[in-house]
């Protein structure tokens, strides 16, 4: 219990049977590989960020999750060619508050449809 409160993925106790080590070993292969792409992803935003000529760590944090938020936006609305209630629905939230968000955000969602 020591070792669960200093941080321990989990344990097992002695005679330990072969399953039940191979399933913990795998959940904690997958918690591993979340971490790590965790970590990646947040490289890859911050080289975004810094490429872009975003907000640092240093901005405040409302300004941190207002780019992040419009950057979400951004790419749903991309991903649904500007139909805002398809990007409303992906993103789970209701298409007014969506509309709502955009305007606050300076989007437009004709910015976001091909036109071909």
């Amino acid at each position: 219990m020591r070792a669960m409160k200093s941080g321990a993925y989990d344990y097992l106790e002695k005679p330990c049977n072969p399953d039940r080590l191979l399933e913990t070993l795998g959940r904690a292969l997958q918690h591993r590989a979340l971490v790590l792409k965790n970590r990646a992803y947040e490289v890859q935003l911050g080289a975004q960020f810094e490429a872009e000529g975003a907000l640092g760590v240093d901005a405040p944090l409302a300004e941190q999750l207002e780019a992040c938020e419009r950057d979400i936006i951004a790419r749903t609305l991309r991903v649904e060619r500007g139909r805002v209630s398809r990007a409303a629905e992906r993103l789970g939230v209701p298409r007014n508050t969506l509309y709502d968000r955009m305007q606050r955000l300076q989007l437009v969602a004709s910015d976001f449809r091909d036109d071909v």
